[in-house]
């Protein structure tokens, strides 16, 4: 097997993937987690249809976005958030009246409410890793992005307003961009924060915890002043 390989599976690819799946295993959701990956590695469907018709009936029409042209929609910073993961609780979000914002591709670039988005790591992040707690202590005073912003640019036309550049850096290493104006908590009470990321041909979307580390990999998404 290559160095940097599974199989014949690169481990940039994987790492989103095998991280997430560990993690939900480790929730307080773990058992229900492990009972559908059992179902799933014998082919079998893991959810039970009657679950998903439950959530299509109870699921209202929510405008969440519109259109503006090809390259630019308005997102609704108010409307309700979408949940990681069933049994998710929101552990904090920016306050509510912030109404809608314009989010717009100019070229390789994106902007939101015409201020450029820029990936930010911490120095720890650079050479190892930083602990999730303490890098949301770095983050209090900056303008992160809101995850509502993230399910409209996966949703829009396949992500066609999400620049190339957020899918690898200059090692072609897989990146994960964190949204952290709205965190997460499950059951148990362990809080996490949602990222975007490049896989399989498409934009997917994750969380991590906060109790683990983040690296080179995994920026945050924040806005340029608004001088810049």
């Amino acid at each position: 097997m290559s160095e940097g390989m599974l199989g014949t599976l690169p481990l940039s690819e994987t790492r989103g993937p095998r991280n997430d799946l560990e993690e939900k295993l480790a929730s307080a959701e773990g058992r229900e987690w492990l009972e559908a990956l059992k179902k799933f590695l014998r082919r079998e469907h893991p959810w039970p249809a009657k679950v998903a018709e439950a959530v299509e009936e109870v699921a209202p029409p929510i405008e969440r976005w519109r259109r503006l042209s090809d390259t630019a929609i308005e997102v609704d910073l108010d409307a309700p958030l979408q949940l990681p993961f069933r049994g998710a609780e929101i552990e904090w979000q920016p306050p509510a009246g912030r109404g809608w914002v314009k989010v717009e591709r100019i070229g390789d670039d994106l902007f939101v409410g015409g201020r450029k988005i820029i990936p930010h790591l911490e120095p720890e992040q650079k050479t190892g890793t930083l602990q999730g707690h303490k890098l949301r202590k770095r983050l209090q005073n900056c303008d992160t992005l809101d995850p509502r912003i993230l399910d409209v640019l996966v949703e829009f036309e396949g992500g066609r307003l999400i620049p190339e550049s957020l899918k690898q850096d200059q090692e072609g290493r897989t990146l994960y961009h964190y949204f952290w104006a709205v965190g997460f908590q499950d059951r148990g009470g362990r809080p996490c924060v949602r990222s975007l990321y490049w896989f399989d041909g498409q934009w997917q979307r994750r969380c991590l915890w906060l109790d683990r580390g983040w690296g080179v990999q995994d920026p945050t998404l924040l806005l340029a002043s608004p001088s810049a």
